[in-house]
């Protein structure tokens, strides 16, 4: 995009309850319930075009993408037992 940048940083966050993840209370997700993040940006760059930019990376983050679509997930279990059971 044509942008100069001389240093890029961000900080991510999120609130998780343990109750969740511990299992110690039904009904509260095991995950984040929300995660926020701050991008800093060091750049000769107008405002304008630092939005710009974020809004392209936004729009083509892969990571973004999962978090914010919900991308189905499939888990295999592969263990030495049952390698060696296929034998």
């Amino acid at each position: 995009m044509g942008i100069p940048l001389e240093a890029v940083s961000i900080k991510i966050e999120g609130d998780l309850d343990l109750r969740g993840f511990y299992a110690v209370k039904d009904g509260i997700r095991p995950g984040f319930q929300n995660i926020r993040g701050t991008i800093w940006l060091k750049s000769s760059a107008s405002n304008a075009e630092l939005v710009r930019l974020k809004q392209n990376v936004d729009a083509h983050c892969p990571v973004l993408d999962i978090l914010q679509s919900g991308v189905p997930v499939t888990l295999d279990l592969a263990s030495a037992s049952a390698a060696a059971a296929a034998r």
